[in-house]
């Protein structure tokens, strides 16, 4: 345990320790806190004293004896500092000219020691005010604390930060005694990183380039190529290391030096009286010269940050979330419990020996059963190998520039291994011309012969935190730190073997398979429970829990898999030599554990591991797929989809990686399953947690627990069960598997809640408008769009997302810009805020679109395999599905029936999928959201024919149809002349259905209060031959966009949004600039906070007092402008035409700009954005000069109305020309040039 005190003015100090408990006393104008620490007795006390001697008296005396002030009558443990106002050393107790009550002199000098200044010496001045110093701010703790003691300091701060010192006490404070109290772990020094920013470093680059030239010249021939790429790389850490040791700031080693002698000066000054008058001009010196160092690093990094902020805080969703994240880059573990003698580990030593014993156990192999092998492995068809060409191509020679390619895409931020080396200094040595030839043949004997560098076979683990209790070591997850040019291997070998591995895996396996996606099992998920609830189906789903699953693959078994699909032997020997081969250390809080075998399981961090782990899981997966006694979860079967086993075959289980839910028709599906998870486990060594395993109704009902699971669970040790009854849902890969409305309530509650927190987490931070909607779109809704694509939500939770984006976006603005103005695109003058309902319909084009470009009819023999929807295991029985609740009676075939004409009109649609919980509730959503521009379609009659009469009429305002009317088809009222092929109203003797509403349609639009569409009476004049033209429902799905055909534009996510804002009507004040101006305001290098201004002025959504006025009347009971009192203050008025502000634009275009000033071109500037030119000795651009003015205006017009401070054109002028100055600042260092003058030190 080390905590650390730090103690400044006005400030509570920073304690480096775990829980905090305490209050308040608030006495004359200052403050007591009393902190009560998570440690074996130990109180911590922060004053702050009154300056006046008669207030201080009253306020020390009461302290002593007082019931809630912390001080005990005989303290213990207890620690006692700030700011106390007078010097103790020359006031203590025995002195006449006391400062401070007796009573309280005596009780420190009786309890407490002088933490800081060792008794005998004398205090180092702590307060500095012109000439005077004095030390009056203290750290004293009781006796039996001192012994604990580690270092102590006090450090100058200059005077235009504080007229206080930085006083330290560090202390190493003993374990507790009481085992009730958990203490934070100690952490150790990690594993050795190069910096990554070396490697932008032209010395640190010339010097590694000379170093290994000669390293290379001077290795022994005879060494083979991976020796002499270990040695290369042991150079590199070492030229590395020290160069990172000599890159020590000079300015730092001065500041140093400087307090060293601040200390020796003010320690003479204190005990040599006589000769302080000749000591404190060196002592001024000195302060000053420290304090120009201070100013200089502050001013820098204020600039650095200030323009990363600038650059990054508006477009960069990472570095914002970074910026809000709190620095731990993994959680400690604090206590574990050792695998084998169940006793609590804590200390170091003893967690990395609890750690090493579970992972040695787990990393050891168990003997499997080759007949269980042979068993499972017999599930995978014979045609299901590597083709020669596939072999051929996993075993083709890496080339260069493919090794370069790799490099090149390595991301920069990985984690190196335990060699340290990041991936910026492995280019370096990648493309260092020596190392060629090395590298290569290291990289191609790894593929060839399975030959590796030894510094491959060293890996090192960090634990991550799961679910669960974390003194359990199965409750964290090992992730493999691997040395990056190991990784770039193992991308090379995964991006082959990946490409080949597509067709022997799976479809219903959509983990880590490149062209599949995790909403599909979503998807299938919600269609596979919708049928169970229609047909009311005792089936069951259950997730399946394994332990481990990746740390468990045996090796053996791995081969052998490789070996049945038919991967070539130097591959195989390659990825087990590089799997099996290793050992590993645990990171254990920073300490490196002594290395552990690896002999099982596949390293979790490794690019290859997920394809291999899928390859491992094949034979489960295949032997409960085609197991015919197996019976799953059947989906009805339309008659069209006869011609396809595929689409008709039953649903058994969907996996991703290793989350796999299986589908149980009845309990003789659980001992099938039951047995096939049992070979699987003596077949690879894997182990299934029944007792994790959760089960669920499908259909939501509750009876067929009682009456037909519970038992049969049970006796499988599966506990767990969920049905309608259940107060919450179980969550599939982020998907609610609800069967409540509840249930679906409850989890959307928590989605809200979650991002009225984040909001409220970010709503306080510096952030630009377009920086709020960057972090909102892609980090605060983020789980949300996840969800979104499958979960139907109703309109009430849409208009909830949809007030809080509105309240953060408008954080603490009035008047609030609207919502619609917020969604629309940046280039129209907007925000692109994603629209959660606008949004959801995006989501659903992965799947509609593909249903919709379908030109086959499902009666073609290749409808089911070789369109658009053959590529995923969802669409087949998505569609037919859709046909079965479409068809007449389950059973008659239409030969020209298009299915997506019923997709596309509502009334055409079957009535059991309109329920909010359908699967084809979102994909309806989708359509009804987007504009539907039919003036110029052209379709057949037979079309017409089948669409509802609502479909073909505009009723007049004063006219409507009857619900019953409006689901008529139009064949109803209308018929295909037989003879011309046109479509023609219906004689009175032809009308047969329905004859009194089709007599009294037609008299309507004889009447003309209903009309018909213009596309629905082109059919009237269009000649064709009778019966030869079919149902199509392509020409309205061209209009909308939604299939490709010429001259259109094929819908993709960003023009979906604009066509359904399109049918949103902006508000009056929303800008009309051009898209060239919009992407001009965007570009501007301006600061956040002028944006946020000026983007308000261009929306007319400035609190002026004429809005105001308007709004809030018995408030603002005059729209006249408070400044000059002589005109309304409207926008125009607020940021320019006010003479005060008039003037300040007047003085600083002249300063700034070449062309003549007026009114009309200052408008023009500010709301039309045409900037004029600046002067040629003028460095920086227009926009800038223009965002520091308007922020200058802007701060100076509400600290007038806030702080009751005059508006004074001299001072805005002033304010604006520090923040141009600042702007030059920064595009210099931006430069490379320092903008700021070094400190200079005379001798």
């Amino acid at each position: 345990m080390h905590p650390q005190f730090l103690y400044s003015k006005s400030s509570i100090p920073n304690f480096r320790l775990t829980t905090v408990f305490g209050h308040v006393i608030v006495a004359s104008s200052v403050f007591l806190l009393i902190c009560l620490l998570a440690f074996d007795p130990l109180r911590v006390t922060v004053i702050y004293a009154p300056a006046a001697y008669s207030e201080r008296q009253a306020f020390l005396s009461n302290l002593i004896g007082h019931p809630s002030s912390g001080f005990d009558l005989a303290p213990h443990r207890h620690i006692l500092l700030g700011d106390f106002n007078y010097s103790y050393a020359l006031h203590l107790s025995a002195s006449p000219a006391r400062q401070a009550p007796s009573s309280w002199l005596q009780y420190l000098e009786q309890y407490f020691v002088d933490g800081v200044t060792p008794a005998g010496s004398f205090s180092e001045a702590t307060f500095h005010r012109g000439l005077s110093r004095s030390c009056i701010d203290y750290i004293f703790v009781t006796p039996e604390l001192i012994n604990s003691k580690h270092s102590s300091s006090t450090t100058y701060i200059q005077p235009a930060w504080s007229d206080h010192c930085l006083v330290t006490l560090r202390m190493r404070l003993p374990t507790p005694a009481s085992d009730t109290i958990e203490q934070p772990p100690i952490t150790g020094k990690g594993i050795w990183r190069a910096h990554p920013r070396l490697a932008a470093s032209p010395e640190f680059c010339a010097k590694l380039k000379g170093t290994i030239s000669d390293s290379i010249a001077s290795l022994p021939s005879h060494w083979s190529a991976q020796d002499k790429w270990d040695t290369i790389k042991s150079v590199t850490i070492s030229v590395a290391k020290k160069f990172s040791r000599r890159q020590t700031s000079h300015l730092k080693s001065v500041e140093k030096l400087l307090h060293h002698k601040r200390a020796s000066l003010t320690n003479s000054v204190s005990r040599f009286a006589d000769n302080a008058a000749n000591l404190r001009p060196q002592l001024s010196v000195i302060e000053s010269q420290l304090a120009s160092i201070q100013q200089y690093h502050a001013e820098t990094l204020a600039l650095r940050s200030g323009i990363r902020w600038r650059e990054m805080g508006e477009i960069s969703a990472g570095y914002l979330k970074c910026t809000i994240a709190q620095r731990q880059s993994r959680q400690k573990i604090s206590k574990l419990i050792h695998p084998t003698t169940d006793e609590i580990c804590t200390s170091p030593t003893e967690l990395q020996a609890a750690a090493r014993a579970f992972y040695s156990d787990l990393y050891s192999p168990d003997p499997i059963n080759d007949g269980a092998v042979q068993n499972i492995l017999s599930s995978v068809p014979s045609p299901l190998r590597l083709s020669a060409g596939d072999q051929d191509f996993l075993t083709s020679p890496i080339e260069w520039d493919d090794l370069m390619e790799q490099v090149r895409r390595c991301p920069n931020k990985s984690s190196p291994g335990l060699d340290g080396i990041p991936y910026e200094i492995l280019r370096l040595l990648f493309t260092h011309p020596d190392c060629k030839l090395i590298i290569l043949q290291v990289y191609n004997d790894g593929l060839t012969q399975g030959i590796f560098p030894l510094s491959w076979s060293r890996n090192c683990a960090s634990l991550l935190p799961k679910k669960g209790d974390l003194s359990d070591l199965k409750n964290w997850r090992p992730i493999s730190l691997i040395n990056t040019d190991a990784k770039v291997f193992t991308r090379i070998l995964n991006s082959r073997i990946i490409l080949c591995a597509d067709t022997l895996i799976t479809p219903f396996q959509s983990g880590f398979v490149q062209g599949r996606f995790i909403a599909d099992n979503g998807l299938l998920m919600k269609l596979v429970m919708e049928h169970a609830r229609l047909s009311n189906s005792s089936a069951i789903g259950l997730l399946i829990d394994q332990e481990k699953a990746y740390d468990r693959i045996h090796p053996d078994y791995l081969r052998q898999v490789l070996q049945r699909f038919a991967f070539p032997d130097s591959i195989i020997n390659s990825i087990s030599s590089l799997f099996f081969s290793t050992e590993l250390q645990l990171n254990i809080n920073g300490f490196l554990s002594d290395p552990i075998p690896q002999s099982r399981g596949l390293r979790q961090g490794d690019p290859l591991s997920p394809v291999l782990f899928n390859l491992a899981f094949e034979p489960l997966l295949r032997s409960i797929l085609n197991d015919q006694n197996f019976k799953g979860f059947q989906l009805p079967r339309s008659p069209l989809s006869a011609s396809s086993p595929e689409a008709s075959a039953p649903v058994k289980l969907m996996a991703y990686a290793d989350d796999v839910v299986c589908f149980l028709e009845d309990p003789e599906d659980l001992t099938i399953l039951h047995n096939h998870l049992s070979t699987y486990s003596r077949a690879s060594n894997a182990k299934v947690n029944f007792h994790k395993t959760e089960a669920f109704s499908l259909s939501g009902s509750s009876g067929i627990y009682q009456l037909l699971w519970r038992s049969h669970l049970h006796s499988h040790n599966i506990y767990s069960w969920h049905d309608r009854c259940s107060s919450s849902c179980i969550v599939y890969l982020g998907f609610p598997l609800y069967t409540s409305v509840s249930q679906r309530n409850q989890f959307l509650d928590k989605i809200i809640q979650s991002i009225v927190s984040a909001c409220g987490i970010h709503s306080h931070r510096s952030l630009s408008v377009r920086g709020r909607v960057t972090i909102l779109n892609s980090l605060i809704l983020s789980r949300l769009w996840h969800v979104l694509r499958v979960l139907s939500v109703p309109q009430s939770f849409l208009k909830r997302i949809q007030s809080a984006v509105s309240s953060f976006v408008n954080f603490r603005q009035f008047p609030k810009i609207g919502f619609t103005s917020l969604c629309t695109s940046r280039l129209l003058g907007g925000l692109s805020v994603l629209d959660s309902a606008i949004q959801q319909g995006v989501l659903q084009l992965r799947w509609l679109l593909p249903l919709l470009a379908l030109s086959l009819q499902p009666q073609s023999s290749t409808f089911w395999t070789e369109s658009d929807i053959g590529y995923s295991f969802v669409l087949p029985r998505l569609v037919d599905f859709f046909l079965y609740h479409c068809l007449p009676n389950h059973g008659s075939t239409s030969p020209d029936h298009d299915y997506r004409i019923q997709l596309l009109f509502a009334h055409l649609r079957p009535k059991a999928l309109r329920h909010i919980d359908s699967s084809f509730r979102l994909l309806f959503f989708a359509m009804d959201m987007l504009p539907r521009p039919f003036e110029d379609v052209v379709i057949a009659s037979r079309t017409a024919m089948c669409l509802p009469l609502s479909d073909v009429s505009l009723p007049s305002n004063n006219t409507s149809l009857s619900n019953t009317t409006a689901i008529l088809p139009a064949s109803t009222a209308y018929i295909i002349d037989a003879t011309h092929g046109r479509t023609r109203s219906r004689l009175s003797t032809e009308i047969f259905s329905f004859p009194r509403l089709s007599r009294r349609f037609l008299k309507l639009v004889q009447l003309g209060q209903v009309l018909l569409k213009p596309f629905f009476l082109r059919t009237f004049t269009r000649q064709t031959s009778a019966g030869s033209d079919g149902i199509d429902a392509s020409p309205f799905l061209e209009a909308m966009s939604l299939i490709i055909c010429p001259d259109v534009p094929k819908v993709t996510s960003k023009l979906y949004r604009q066509l359904c804002l399109s049918t949103k009507k902006l508000t009056t004040t929303h800008p009309s600039l051009p898209v060239k101006s919009w992407k001009q305001f965007w570009s501007f290098e301006i600061s956040h906070k002028s944006r946020n201004v000026w983007f308000r002025l261009l929306h007319k959504k400035l609190p002026c007092l004429s809005i105001l006025h308007s709004f809030i009347p018995i408030k603002f009971v005059t729209s006249i402008c408070y400044i000059c009192c002589t005109a309304v203050d409207d926008l125009s008025h607020f940021m320019f035409l006010c003479p005060q502000k008039l003037l300040v634009w007047q003085t600083l275009w002249s300063e700034y700009f070449d062309l003549n000033f007026s009114k009309q071109t200052l408008q023009d500037a500010l709301l039309l954005l045409r900037l004029p030119s600046t002067k040629k000795s003028v460095t920086i651009s227009s926009a800038s000069i223009f965002g520091a003015t308007i922020l200058a205006i802007w701060r100076s017009h509400w600290s007038s109305v806030f702080d009751d401070c005059p508006f004074r054109s001299s001072l805005v002028i002033q304010a604006a020309r520090k923040l141009v100055r600042l702007c030059l600042q920064e595009e210099l260092l931006l430069t490379g040039i320092s903008p700021l003058p070094l400190p200079h030190f005379s001798e």
